[in-house]
């Protein structure tokens, strides 16, 4: 019988041996497929962080954009307030960069909010609305030939800095925060 109990062990022996082995490669395929995973989500954090750096610097472009348009209506505008009859056709002929800036902000805003997150988009969102409303205003007042709202234009300038200064912080904070693994 000791034949026989030698033959056991090393059925016995063999059949931990392959037991050990599949569990080794098991545990390797699992810690390589782990590494994949997380590569990739790293991979996909530094796609997805060149992005949003491009979107949110083409934003603020759009912002400088904007305000050179804006610098340009304010002599036209201050002939259309001393003679509104005189002074409207080119006041609203300044108008019109202003407008294709704003409908380019409007674009610029979206893609923003494509990339993210949640947090810049919502500042892009938030300083979109506040240079639309100043358009709005100096618009309406303009075609309806209303009196010039100075009171809410200089509210809505001093909003414009403030959100635009908010979506700066907000972009620069993520772009500050390094890409890691999701969990």
């Amino acid at each position: 019988m000791t034949s026989m109990d030698a033959g056991v062990a090393a059925v016995l022996g063999a059949a931990v041996g392959v037991v050990g082995t599949l569990g080794t490669a098991m545990l390797t395929y699992a810690a390589a497929r782990r590494q994949a995973r997380d590569v990739g989500a790293v991979e996909h954090g530094h796609w997805l962080r060149e992005r949003r750096h491009e979107r949110y610097l083409a934003f603020l472009d759009g912002l400088d954009a904007w305000d050179r348009a804006l610098d340009l209506i304010w002599e036209p505008l201050h002939e259309y307030r001393s003679d509104p009859i005189a002074g409207r056709a080119r006041f609203l002929a300044a108008l019109e960069p202003l407008q294709d800036r704003c409908d380019e902000l409007t674009k610029l805003q979206e893609r923003v909010s494509l990339v993210g997150p949640v947090g810049a988009a919502n500042a892009a969102e938030e300083t979109w609305r506040s240079y639309r409303v100043l358009f709005d205003l100096v618009h309406h007042a303009v075609f309806h030939e209303e009196p010039y709202p100075e009171e809410a234009v200089a509210k809505v300038l001093k909003r414009n800095r403030a959100v635009a200064t908010a979506f700066r912080e907000s972009s620069r904070k993520i772009m500050e925060t390094p890409p890691t693994p999701t969990r």
